[in-house]
């Protein structure tokens, strides 16, 4: 006699991941052979027909919502008029994260049309606090007035490429006062003994591959070690390095998700986020 196979249990929730869909009106290939800036919008429309039948808590996007012209702010507008037309379709809440590429809209702006406050921010569910950092704090998509436009310049100034690989303009660092607001809220979910996923748009950890340093967050070291430190952080999720990737640091699952932009024309370039009591599975 065979003995039954115990059911398993359901996830306690789930939600929905991508990043860096980047639309642009632009013709594809701007920088390599597989960008497809006018059919991000037609993914993101299969993407969203695809969650709305999903029994999802939320939806995430990481970053990078737009292409942008650095030389056209009304351009750049009417492309996240665009992408944010589609979002308007999706049935959950959707929770944005700032990228860089998004900042070719003012911040003000941006955060206007995002609908948020501030870009970084955070929220509670079922005991598991999500933590959205803005990458973009001190970098040059900041206030050119602001002293994170100063610092930001001054890193570059003082850092080589040669050393330092992610030492380039399209980066940025999480500047001090939201490193003292992320370490309350770390303090705080170890108080209420809450589980903690951390997302941004910058990496902060990738693969030994040297060829993808650059693409790291300035002060990742920082960052990596205070999520480590704080025995609460089970994920930090990013988009930015359009490839992907994952590495484990300690008990923090650095995820790091493909980019809508770069997937194959009409695919459904997602992934779905399970939560259950002992571990959190991706699909996707």
């Amino acid at each position: 006699i065979r003995p039954l196979k115990m059911s398993q249990p359901p996830p306690l929730f789930s939600f929905g991941v991508i990043t860096d869909v980047q639309y642009g009106d632009l013709d594809d290939n701007l920088y390599n052979d597989h960008q497809f800036f006018r059919d991000s919008l037609k993914k993101l429309e299969n993407i969203i027909i695809a969650w709305n039948q999903l029994p999802l808590s939320f939806t995430f996007h990481l970053g990078d919502i737009i292409q942008g012209f650095d030389d056209d702010v009304q351009k750049s507008k009417d492309d996240l008029d665009r992408v944010l037309n589609v979002f308007s379709k999706l049935n959950k809440l959707n929770f944005h994260t700032v990228g860089n590429h998004c900042c070719a809209v003012p911040k003000k702006d941006l955060l206007d049309k995002l609908n948020l406050e501030c870009p970084y921010y955070k929220f509670v569910i079922h005991g598991w606090r999500f933590i959205i950092l803005d990458t973009t704090d001190v970098s040059l998509n900041a206030n050119l007035l602001s002293p994170q436009y100063k610092a930001a310049q001054e890193y570059l100034a003082t850092h080589s490429t040669d050393d330092y690989p992610n030492a380039v303009f399209w980066n940025g660092a999480v500047g001090e006062d939201q490193l003292n607001w992320l370490r309350s809220n770390l303090e705080k979910a170890k108080s209420r003994k809450e589980r903690v996923i951390v997302a941004g748009h910058h990496p902060i950890l990738l693969s030994s591959d040297g060829g993808n340093r650059q693409h790291l967050l300035w002060n990742h070291k920082e960052i990596s070690k205070i999520l480590e430190d704080s025995q609460v952080v089970i994920a930090y999720f990013c988009g930015h390095y359009h490839d992907g990737c994952y590495v484990k640091s300690g008990t923090v699952e650095n995820v790091t998700f493909q980019a809508v932009l770069e997937a194959p024309i009409g695919s459904t370039a997602s992934a779905l986020v399970e939560i259950y009591e002992d571990r959190l599975l991706i699909k996707g």
